[in-house]
């Protein structure tokens, strides 16, 4: 699985990772490496994995 996070608006890829094995864990601890609530986000877009949500 690869993993990243992209500002839409400059299409600037802030952060991004993979694994083989991706967890709820792993995905909220990229989350957390990049997004230190300094700035506003209004969406957060994601498949339908189980790791996002039951």
């Amino acid at each position: 699985m690869v993993f990243i996070i992209m500002e839409v608006g400059s299409r600037r890829i802030l952060h991004f990772n993979l694994t083989r094995h991706p967890t709820a864990e792993w995905t909220l601890q990229q989350l957390r490496e990049c997004v230190t609530g300094e700035e506003r986000y209004e969406y957060i877009i994601h498949d339908r994995d189980s790791i996002y949500c039951g």
